[in-house]
């Protein structure tokens, strides 16, 4: 069992709200899997999120450096043998799909903007070019400090840039981002108003239990049930779905009740009005009957 106050830190340190926020990716289906603090491939990042396509998104998250934002000189500067940039350069090295990221409070421009200026660019003769007509701190970033850390190859450091995702957003807007989800995507199913700082403090602990634990949609959606939170995604939601269908027979037993020798007339108003509700995308329609 965790302590609460252990949980209320996680839900409002940027780390937390950061992995708070990579909860919902797995409601909309925008993730399959995410694991918290992983054993396996951990070094450096706080979880490795997997995409439906088979990528696995590795999240390194910092909440300052001294300096007023992250240059690549601080990013590649080694204490005890590492960095925070060739942690996560080794972890896009690691397989095809693999890609790094590094979320901060304060910016990161200079990493960002290589890394768009590589994805931008179809080869390194390309990406080279670009590099030729901006400012010499970029290319002494990417020569001296990235392809280092690249075994020395310009063309790994090219390929591995591509692949490399720079977020900044700062506490008040991520802790605002993290409520909107919640009040947007779930609701309580006792009809009880739902408390957002309350939510976001379970979510706190659930992944504080599923440290080195692989979390799904499936675990997420049963820890949910478990505090009585259901998805307003109704087409997701059986509980929605079954009501839906139990109001549907009920108006069908009705009906039936009223069938001519018990068996169904046939009309083509009707197959053309169901029709019309079914495949007119964006119109709408008024029937009387």
């Amino acid at each position: 069992m965790r302590s609460g106050g252990e949980a209320d830190k996680l839900a409002n340190s940027y780390e937390g709200l950061w992995t708070i926020y990579q909860l919902f990716d797995l409601l909309h289906g925008e993730a399959v899997k995410l694991e918290p603090e992983p054993v396996l491939d951990g070094i450096g990042v706080e979880f490795i999120k997997t995409l439906p396509d088979g990528q696995r998104h590795f999240h390194s998250v910092k909440i300052a450096t001294p300096q007023n934002g992250w240059t690549v000189a601080r990013l590649a500067r080694e204490e005890d043998g590492r960095s925070f940039l060739g942690d996560i350069l080794d972890k896009a090295k690691a397989a095809p799909k693999n890609h790094g990221w590094f979320v901060s409070i304060v910016t990161a421009n200079a990493l960002r903007i290589l890394a768009d200026d590589a994805r931008k660019s179809a080869t390194l003769i390309d990406f080279l070019k670009v590099l030729g007509v901006a400012d010499m701190n970029r290319r002494d970033d990417f020569r001296e400090r990235i392809v280092p850390l690249c075994g020395g190859s310009e063309q790994t450091a090219f390929e591995l840039l591509q692949r490399i995702h720079v977020r900044s957003i700062d506490q008040d807007s991520l802790t605002k981002a993290v409520e909107r989800e919640i009040a947007r995507g779930l609701y309580r199913a006792d009809g009880v108003p739902m408390n957002v700082a309350d939510v976001r403090r379970m979510l706190a602990e659930f992944i504080l239990d599923s440290l080195r634990q692989t979390v799904t949609r499936e675990t997420f959606l049963d820890r949910l049930a478990k505090e009585n939170l259901r998805e307003t995604d109704w087409a997701h939601d059986s509980e929605i779905q079954d009501r839906v269908n139990d109001r549907n027979q009920t108006y069908l037993r009705h009906v039936r009740q009223q069938l001519i020798n018990g068996t169904h007339i046939p009309r083509d108003e009707a197959g053309a009005a169901f029709d019309f509700l079914t495949k007119q995308a964006g119109r709408y329609g008024i029937f009387v009957g």
